[in-house]
């Protein structure tokens, strides 16, 4: 059980990425409404569909180690990870679809070799369904973790980066810029009030600073994102015994 949920937690936060950060991004940064977001997460959903088949094949045919391909997957995912830090303000949707469609082909490397290790190779058949069961319930509560810590990771990130800006463009009393004082008295030639200018100057610098933070704290994230699904690797590295996707026997009772 102790196993199950430890190989879980990669699946899930592999998973956090099109679950959570990338809609994050598209409806923060972009704008995007619920109905927007589909079509982009469909690049993350075809690979899929080519990936399960390869990897059905590698297993059955024991082309390739089982622990070697939950590795291969992590990597591809946190490379997709990495590949959409290029984010920015003028983030356009189309610099996303190759990360999408780089998790898709990682993701049934993790999943499916995870079926083929707790449930498939390695319990005798009268145990499959309690291994399954297991592994399902683990999936469950790794997918509520991984996703816990996606969307406390992107508000934190850009709560804190917003504060830096603010402070920075002189918002606060005692920041150490002014880029405040200076748009508020360019303001003031088209208005009279000088409150109201300083007002529109508090409206523009809190509105982009805002959509700022949003861009830095998902960059952030998938930072994040990509170093812990580097890191999973090892606990799959230390998964020796189910190295070569056999039944481990006793010593003295078989080979």
């Amino acid at each position: 059980m102790a196993l199950a949920a430890l190989a879980g937690l990669p699946l899930g936060l592999a998973i956090s990425m099109s679950g959570v950060i990338v809609p994050a991004a598209l409806a923060q940064v972009q704008g995007f409404r619920p109905e927007q977001v589909a079509p982009v997460l469909w690049h993350a959903l075809w690979p899929q569909v080519l990936s399960y088949t390869l990897c059905v094949v590698l297993l059955t045919r024991r082309l390739v180690e089982v622990r070697a391909l939950i590795i291969a997957g992590l990597a591809l995912v946190a490379i997709g990870a990495f590949f959409n830090l290029r984010i920015t303000s003028e983030w356009q949707v189309g610099e996303l679809y190759l990360g999408q469609v780089i998790q898709g082909i990682g993701l049934p490397m993790i999943a499916v070799p995870l079926v083929d290790i707790f449930v498939a190779s390695l319990r005798p058949p009268v145990e499959s369904l309690p291994a399954a069961s297991i592994l399902n319930l683990s999936r469950v509560l790794s997918g509520i973790i991984t996703t816990a810590w996606a969307t406390t990771s992107l508000r934190l990130n850009a709560q804190g980066k917003l504060a830096e800006l603010l402070t920075n463009t002189g918002l606060y009393h005692g920041g150490p810029a002014n880029a405040l004082a200076n748009l508020a008295a360019r303001m003031a030639h088209t208005t009279p009030d000088p409150m109201a200018a300083r007002a529109q100057a508090v409206q523009m610098i809190a509105g982009a600073a805002h959509r700022q933070a949003a861009v830095l704290g998902i960059s952030a994230t998938m930072v994040a994102l990509g170093w812990l699904l580097f890191a999973s690797c090892l606990i799959i590295v230390l998964m020796a015994e189910f190295g070569t996707g056999g039944i481990s026997h006793p010593r003295g009772h078989g080979p």
